[in-house]
């Protein structure tokens, strides 16, 4: 099983940064993805991974899939049209689909609803056409009706994740496995493959040279994306007593949390950094990245400036969203 070590291994790399923060979030998120070098970001659960064999995510178990796929913002003259002619559905693979209402959605776009008999057995598909900035979006969510029949998905669920639907400003980093949406003040300093990614105020990146936990907030989110799920409550008691750096270590309040859908574990607490001796406050999670896997959240700030940091700190982590 993949252990706490890379990320101990990425604070020695920051001095000694031994960060961080929580968002107290105890209420499930949504989890907006993009696929790699792609805009639209949809919210799917976690049985839905990015497919090998086309754009989009599938469920492997049941083999629902959602094919995503974007366009120039002129396409959506032609597929507008679509529906309107049973031929030209009929070309585009759509046989037995017609337009339906997509209730929650707003802006230019068309909804299709319909039933396909596939050698696997009968589909119902769910399709929706839109526009947005300079970008057409066609997505195609192919769903087993005997998975619907178990009840595993329904048409209302279905249909809520393609109400909200998104187009993002920037195309996903191939290489990212998370994203914030939320930075506030912050900006980006590290980013170490997209795996683990520092973010403090003035941007400076972390060296071996200085200590900057102790200058300004700073946040550290560092993704495991291997190994076995992990006992979240012992890993991050685990995690907060070894912080590099950090002496006399306090534990003010620990509990369970939930963030984008991944159950965790919270501790919020203080320590003194051993060089400047220098009261820095703490907050650190552990997310299960069920089934294997983890996410940890490290984040701290001089103690002088929680109030009005902490708050910028709890809108970024609860802004944390699947890359893909």
């Amino acid at each position: 099983m993949t252990s706490i070590r890379p990320t101990r291994r990425a604070l020695s790399a920051f001095a000694a940064v031994a960060i961080v923060v929580l968002a107290a979030a105890s209420q499930a998120q949504a989890a907006f993805r993009q696929l790699p070098g792609g805009r639209i970001a949809i919210d799917l659960g976690a049985n839905f991974t990015p497919s090998d064999r086309f754009s989009g995510y599938v469920d492997n178990t049941t083999k629902a899939s959602f094919a995503v796929i974007e366009l120039p913002a002129a396409a959506f003259d032609r597929l507008k049209t679509i529906p309107d002619s049973p031929e030209a559905l009929a070309n585009e693979g759509f046989t037995g689909t017609q337009k339906a209402e997509l209730k929650g959605r707003d802006g230019n776009f068309v909804y299709l609803v319909g039933r396909q008999n596939t050698p696997a057995g009968e589909v119902t598909k769910f399709v929706l056409m839109f526009t947005q900035s300079d970008l057409t979006g066609l997505i195609v969510a192919n769903v087993p009706q005997a998975a619907i029949d178990a009840g595993t998905y329904s048409r209302e669920g279905i249909e809520a994740i393609l109400a909200n639907v998104a187009v993002r400003d920037k195309a996903a980093n191939p290489n990212d496995v998370f994203r914030l949406s939320h930075l506030g003040p912050f900006r980006e300093a590290f980013d170490d493959g997209g795996l683990t990614k520092a973010y403090n105020i003035s941007g400076a990146k972390p060296s071996s040279g200085g200590n900057r936990l102790v200058m300004e907030p700073m946040l550290l989110v560092s993704a495991s994306v291997h190994g076995d799920a992990i006992d979240v409550k012992a890993q991050a008691n685990k995690a907060f007593m070894e912080l590099g750096g950090m002496m006399e270590r306090q534990i003010e309040d620990q509990r369970e949390v939930t963030i984008a859908s991944h159950k965790g574990y919270q501790i919020i607490g203080r320590a003194t950094d051993v060089a400047s001796g220098s009261a820095i406050a703490l907050r650190l999670v552990v997310l299960s990245g069920e089934p294997f896997g983890y996410f940890m959240f490290l984040g701290s700030m001089p103690v002088a400036e929680t109030e009005k940091m902490m708050p910028e700190i709890e809108k970024m982590i609860a802004s944390f969203e699947l890359a893909r």
